[in-house]
């Protein structure tokens, strides 16, 4: 019975201690790490170097290099995170906007096409491509793309409008570029 006492008298010290340890740990790291929450962009690339293999963290950087005006990095990061993605379409999808944002319309088919093959019962990849392809100037392609989609149940409302887009600008022979459908144009104005 003794001995018990002697441990538990023992014990709770080190307890204690270990668990003011602790504490003063956790409030020195605290302080080392106010620095990264300073802001959202900080914040992203500290968790770079806390978390190199999460797809979360990369696109989080990635979309933070298009805020700053890197999308060249931000390109780079998206593929990174693309490359983490268990379920990579979704981070594709959105990789492929920010790409037709810069007009980058080629660039946003590849990744798009790629989304689709990865996860064809998807909806929301299927406007953004033919939207892509028109600014291509793919209207043929994106005629079919969007006539194949309008035979499906529960196919998207505005596969209608760019099926019509596509048949017009086909007809009417418009240079490729000219049509941009689902982006800011003013966006990508030289004067911003």
């Amino acid at each position: 019975m003794q001995r018990m006492e002697t441990r538990s008298a023992f014990v709770k010290p080190a307890l204690a201690t270990a668990c003011l340890g602790l504490v003063i740990a956790g409030g020195i790291r605290s302080a080392r790490r106010q620095a990264d929450w300073r802001d959202s962009d900080t914040l992203s690339l500290a968790s770079i170097g806390d978390s190199p293999k999460s797809w979360r963290v990369w696109q989080s950087y990635a979309e933070s290099m298009f805020r700053n005006g890197n999308p060249d990095d931000g390109v780079l990061a998206y593929h990174r995170a693309i490359d983490l993605a268990p379920s990579p379409w979704w981070v594709q999808n959105a990789l492929a906007r920010k790409l037709r944002e810069l007009g980058r319309d080629e660039d946003a088919v590849v990744e798009l096409r790629q989304s689709i093959l990865e996860h064809p019962g998807q909806v929301d990849a299927y406007p953004e491509l033919a939207a892509a392809l028109i600014g291509v100037g793919q209207y043929g392609e994106a005629e079919s793309l969007a006539r194949r989609v309008i035979a499906r149940d529960g196919a998207p409302a505005i596969m209608v409008w760019l099926a019509h887009v596509a048949d017009s600008a086909l007809t009417n022979k418009i240079p490729a570029g000219q049509i941009r459908i689902g982006v800011n144009t003013q966006a990508q104005s030289p004067t911003r």
